[in-house]
């Protein structure tokens, strides 16, 4: 049977709204908000500042679902299946090696500049999101460690840039699914063979060493399978059976992963991920008049297009306009003062790097 036709992805190479499927697209959207909740309740929680909303989630939603980080592990959980679905389509268009670099260069070119702004705020003494032991003043070290995401997998790194190890796991699983592909025309041996790849490297993580934090993320990567699986059943290009057998395979190895690595075990990772899957799914399976209605609007479009700016930016210019404004307005008044700064400096770069990577004679 024929797969139905798939307009995704990309002007420019790069996540573009209008031609992604109405329940990707409003997914994509709601995870993007979601770390961003996560992170203003993170500053909140750092600095015994209340607030109603965010306390009342916490203690009505997040305890009783047993999904932690103000929803912000379940936010970027969306984003993972997101661009896996993303991944598939664009492969199922026969995008050529140029606009996938440019796709990959999309995703990446926001840790430069969040790097860069990170390292002028500390310079300011401002506070940034980090990890605890992060040194305050970062030199030349940290900031390529940052920018070559180096410092998410080296053993004792503190990241300079916490939340880019998304990145990392959108790239690998991009570089992984085109390798994969090479197992030939049995559609389903592609993912089936990422997630020996992952078990491989979950294994061998498993003691303390330099492939433990390597582990650690890649327990990530079975999600991007995931959102592939999930295309290639909507495009009719393997059974729901096989499907669902191949998406079960995936939770697991998640799981297996997520269970034996301490750091991960406590964040009950496996429960959201379980969730985020069972989101996706119905949401992409029953989006119909009204998922296309919300799609449609303008700021839903936003957020969705500028994903990767809007996780990566706030921790180093919301955070630093939350440290300056909080004592002198209200609480509510500073949190929108710096969802606005996020805005502009989201729309700024995302408006350089759509410039800089829009192929040549294009508009």
């Amino acid at each position: 049977m024929r797969a139905r036709r798939h307009p995704v992805l990309a002007r420019s190479g790069l996540l573009d709204s209008s031609l992604a499927p109405a329940g990707v697209l409003l997914l994509r959207a709601l995870g993007t908000t979601l770390v961003v909740y996560s992170l203003l309740g993170l500053w909140l929680a750092e600095h015994a500042e209340p607030l109603w909303l965010v306390d009342t989630a916490r203690e009505w939603l997040n305890r009783a679902l047993g999904i932690g980080e103000d929803f912000g592990g379940f936010g970027l959980c969306l984003l993972l299946l997101t661009h896996g679905w993303d991944e598939a389509a664009a492969h199922a268009r026969g995008e050529c090696a140029k606009d996938r670099i440019r796709r990959l260069l999309g995703h990446w070119l926001p840790v430069v500049v969040a790097t860069v702004v990170a390292i002028g705020a500390l310079s300011f003494g401002a506070d940034v999101l980090t990890r605890p032991d992060t040194v305050p003043q970062p030199d030349l070290l940290h900031a390529l460690g940052a920018v070559t995401l180096a410092d998410q997998v080296l053993p004792q790194a503190a990241p300079l840039l916490p939340l880019a190890w998304l990145v990392l796991v959108q790239i690998a699983g991009s570089l992984l699914a085109s390798a994969s592909r090479r197992t030939g025309r049995v559609v389903w041996l592609a993912p089936a063979a990422q997630l020996v790849a992952v078990s491989t490297v979950g294994v061998l993580g498993v003691s303390p060493g330099p492939t433990h934090r390597v582990a650690e993320i890649v327990a990530f990567l079975p999600l991007v399978v995931i959102g592939q699986v999930a295309y290639q059943v909507w495009a009719r290009e393997i059974s729901s059976y096989l499907g669902t057998s191949l998406g079960l395979l995936a939770w697991v190895v998640s799981a297996a992963i997520s269970n034996t690595h301490a750091t991960l075990r406590h964040w009950w990772y496996p429960v959201t991920f379980l969730f985020a899957v069972l989101l996706f799914l119905v949401t992409v399976r029953t989006s119909g008049r009204t998922a296309d209605r919300v799609a449609r609007n303008s700021v839903v479009r936003w957020i969705a297009d500028r994903a990767q700016w809007l996780v990566l930016l706030p921790g180093v210019v919301c955070y630093p306009v939350l440290d300056a404004l909080h004592t002198r307005l209200p609480m509510a008044l500073t949190a929108v003062t710096a969802a606005s700064a996020v805005a502009i400096a989201t729309e700024a770069g995302d408006f350089v790097t759509r410039s800089a990577l829009r192929p040549r004679g294009s508009r």
